[in-house]
């Protein structure tokens, strides 16, 4: 997260650095492998597919600071997603993000001294407890419950569906129309999820 914020103040596209923090599944795939999972190739395929898709939904390729942050931030994402699989599947999730939520407090709040710019105003509070609840706390609860019952290179796979659902939120809570790049791409990204979960179930299906 701190990956992520930084790159959102450094970067020029904010769209792009949201594109590069979901490389997740791809460092989760490639460190998979290197630990030696077995990953088949209909499931790499729909992992590179679904990302290839968030690449053209956006539609840029610029570098800077920014980018590098955001590649980090994917690169972390996918390294405590493997560790958590491997080290704490059996874990209770809500003691485990209770202690990352601690941990995380310990070590961003010295942070705060360096540029501080939150108004404690009823609506900034509001906004506070509001992301905190969803993005923070029932998110990563839903996320680590994914990667317990999916394994992380499926969960990986599914991540590849927040762009998408950015787009629809945007149109139906803010009336933005999607370019066709953007519903190309998250069309693109969809076919790489449903491979990555479903195409070696459907492979199995038409042999029997």
């Amino acid at each position: 997260m701190v990956f992520l914020n930084l790159s959102l103040i450094f970067t020029t596209n904010p769209a792009l650095a949201s594109v590069l923090i979901y490389t997740q599944p791809l460092f989760i795939l490639l460190i998979g492998r290197a630990l030696g999972d077995n990953v088949s190739t209909l499931r790499s395929i729909g992992v590179i597919l679904g990302f290839i898709g968030i690449v053209i939904s956006v539609g840029s390729t610029n570098l800077n600071p920014g980018t590098l942050l955001a590649v980090a931030g994917g690169l972390s994402w996918a390294i405590g997603t493997i560790y958590f699989r491997r080290r704490l599947p059996q874990g209770d999730l809500l003691k485990l993000n209770s202690f990352m939520a601690l941990l995380s407090a310990l070590l961003v709040t010295p942070l705060m001294l360096v540029n501080w710019v939150f108004d404690p105003t009823v609506s900034q509070l509001t906004a506070a407890v509001v992301v905190g609840l969803t993005a923070q706390a029932i998110g990563f609860v839903l996320w680590f419950s994914a990667v317990k019952e999916l394994g992380p290179i499926n969960a990986g796979a599914t991540s590849v569906l927040v762009p998408v659902a950015a787009y629809i939120l945007s149109f139906t809570i803010l009336g933005v129309v999607p370019s066709a790049v953007e519903a190309l791409g998250s069309g693109v990204a969809l076919v790489g999820v449903g491979l990555s979960q479903f195409g070696d179930r459907l492979v199995r299906y038409r042999r029997h």
